[in-house]
């Protein structure tokens, strides 16, 4: 089955994070990942940054979501790093991630369609991607540097095709 990989096309509903290096936020989350050139950076913890995606076309259903992040911390104090999408008003959070000082790519697997049900096609119209700094206050000195966000889709294509009339 088809996978697309989506990047991110716009700053979505959250908007908390800091641009370093990129023209703007979404150049820096976008491929190819060049770590230390251009990234988005947090400190304060539960702060949030999403992105509206490229569209996705050709699904006719949705086998599996993932998302992936590539971040690093900016000392080594031990932090964390969410992902999260946001649906409808819905945000689902992953699970945390501790990230070091070395850029490591922190992939959330098998995510389900947040406020419940089956993904859609159209679901990816509107859906978002984000990442949170995660932490209890005594760890804001060690700032998140995001420098990649993509969501990962597995599909199955729309089936069908041209009737040709012979005759």
């Amino acid at each position: 089955m088809p996978t697309a990989i989506l990047e991110a096309a716009s700053v979505g509903n959250y908007d908390a994070w800091t641009n370093y290096g990129g023209a703007d936020k979404v150049v820096s989350v976008a491929l190819p990942d060049d770590d230390d050139t251009t990234y988005i950076l947090e400190g304060n913890h539960t702060n949030r940054q999403s992105y509206t995606l490229d569209p996705l076309s050709g699904a006719g259903s949705i086998t599996s979501v993932a998302v992936m992040l590539r971040a690093r911390g900016t000392n080594a104090t031990s932090s964390q790093i969410k992902h999260f999408l946001r649906l409808g008003g819905t945000d689902a959070d992953s699970a945390s991630n501790t990230f070091g000082t070395s850029y490591a790519e922190y992939t959330w697997n098998t995510v389900g369609r947040p406020g419940g049900g089956d993904w859609t096609p159209a679901d990816f119209t509107t859906l978002e991607v984000g990442c949170i700094k995660n932490a209890d206050t005594s760890h804001t000195a060690n700032r998140g540097r995001v420098t990649t966000i993509e969501v990962h889709v597995v599909y199955v294509p729309v089936s069908g095709g041209m009737l040709w009339n012979l005759g």
